[in-house]
């Protein structure tokens, strides 16, 4: 059943949310990046929707994005960006295709004007699996660009590898309603592979769109049968194997859907088959994309989403390289200092040490938050440093001024809230002449 949002004040002021019945209207799905003209009773409002930020995302949000965050559970994002505040008496409707009917609970809270809020918690029902701990938060804020200029943010948490519908509409109750999905290609493929037609040669079986192009790396539900298939990254339907986010295809294709896929897995419950479809990965990028004197190799998962990423080194200069789904992304090229992580925290850490006969040790940590998703990849969220003349400080858009010192007492306590972080040597005898090698001892850990 779907969920209709519906604000009750002006967004630029308190309002509260409440989920209510769906209105009845028709929709149109709106295509990522272009611009949609909605018509309202206040008269035709041009909307942007996107699926990635176009302005940066408040530090405020990010925390609480952060701490609403569960293990096992992704976020799906969408905004929609708008001149003025007329949009403030259109309806929303969000829904998600497997939301359990009667699982949403309101969490009592409230828009606080310029900020994101946690407005409901609720469960999805999929594959047999009750998934309790789904949350949906939602903002109203101004684009910084200019004082007219505002944007609406929706963030869903999902279980990792749901592939399930999300999507959220705007318009008056009764007319037509712009909707847009927040899980990857349904702006685009939904209609278009309604029209898709199945070719065949000599290899295998690919979908063909009527623009002559074939879908890849992605499901497809035949509209006859309502069988599911998953083409490949080279467009040809996979038959006799386990899909890359987990699902069994038999040998004509069809999406096992009575059987849990058979996946492969370490005492420690790491996932062989993932690991194995990022070590391919890597293997087929590194030689093209990263300087050749980065000769040994170290994995080590750096988010905790089971997924190793890849760190080439020479020991002393170093580059990250992970995957978000089969597109591989490179960061962090550096020099100098040592490496730690906090497991499973998606916390990173840069360590300096500088020694002097004439003065005291000195040392600083520079913290970032790791998020493959996001762009950069790694933001800075602190820093800490103990000085060579015995002082300490600390740097930070939680100071005032960007920095402050501080004493021992409290440079102690603000490195600690960041747990316990492993050092990932990059040192000869720790790092390995290639991927394989560092496959082996990575799954031994």
């Amino acid at each position: 059943m779907k969920r209709q949002l519906k604000t009750v004040a002006a967004f630029a002021a308190a309002a509260a949310m409440t989920m209510a019945s769906v209105m009845t209207a028709s929709a149109e799905v709106v295509t990522e990046g272009q611009s949609y003209s909605l018509s309202t009773e206040n008269g035709n409002i041009s909307l942007t929707f996107s699926k990635s930020p176009q302005v940066p995302i408040d530090e405020y949000d990010k925390q609480l994005i952060s701490a609403q965050s569960v293990e096992g559970y992704e976020w799906k994002s969408g905004y929609v960006y708008y001149n003025g505040l007329e949009i403030a008496d259109c309806g929303w409707e969000f829904d998600v295709e497997h939301a359990k009917d009667g699982s949403w609970e309101d969490t009592g809270a409230y828009v606080e004007a310029g900020g994101l809020y946690h407005t409901h918690n609720f469960t999805i029902s999929y594959n047999g699996t009750d998934y309790t701990q789904c949350k949906f938060l939602y903002g109203c804020m101004l684009s910084g660009n200019n004082s007219n200029e505002y944007y609406n943010s929706v963030y869903v948490l999902v279980p990792k590898g749901y592939n399930g519908k999300i999507w959220y509409s705007i318009g008056d109750e009764g007319a037509k309603q712009a909707t847009f999905y927040l899980n990857d290609d349904c702006n685009t493929s939904t209609t278009s592979q309604g029209t898709a037609a199945w070719k065949q040669d000599s290899k295998g079986w690919w979908v063909e769109r009527p623009d002559g192009s074939y879908l890849v790396n992605e499901w497809y539900q035949s509209p006859e049968s309502g069988l599911w298939y998953y083409m490949g990254a080279d467009g040809y339907m996979l038959t006799n194997t386990i899909t890359p986010d987990g699902y069994t295809v038999n040998a004509d294709g069809v999406w096992e859907q009575e059987k849990p896929a058979s996946v492969q897995q370490t005492d420690d419950g790491k996932d062989m088959v993932t690991i194995q479809t990022a070590l391919k990965l890597y293997t087929d990028y590194i030689p093209q994309n990263s300087s050749n004197s980065l000769k040994n190799y170290v994995l080590a998962d750096l988010d905790g989403d089971g997924i190793p990423e890849c760190i080439r080194t020479d020991g002393d200069r170093y580059r990250i390289v992970t995957c978000v789904g089969n597109e591989v992304k490179s960061a962090m090229y550096d020099g100098g200092g040592q490496l730690f992580y906090l497991k499973g925290g998606n916390v990173f850490c840069r360590y300096y040490e500088s020694t002097s006969a004439a003065v005291a040790p000195s040392f600083s940590r520079r913290f970032y938050k790791f998020d493959k998703n996001s762009e950069p990849m790694f933001n800075q969220i602190g820093a800490s440093s103990a000085n060579e003349d015995s002082s300490y400080s600390l740097a930070g858009s939680e100071f005032r001024n960007g920095f402050e010192y501080v004493t021992k007492e409290r440079f102690d306590e603000y490195n600690n809230r960041f747990g316990t972080l492993t050092e990932i040597p990059l040192d000869s005898a720790h790092t390995y002449k290639s991927i394989d090698e560092a496959y082996e001892a990575f799954i031994a850990q």
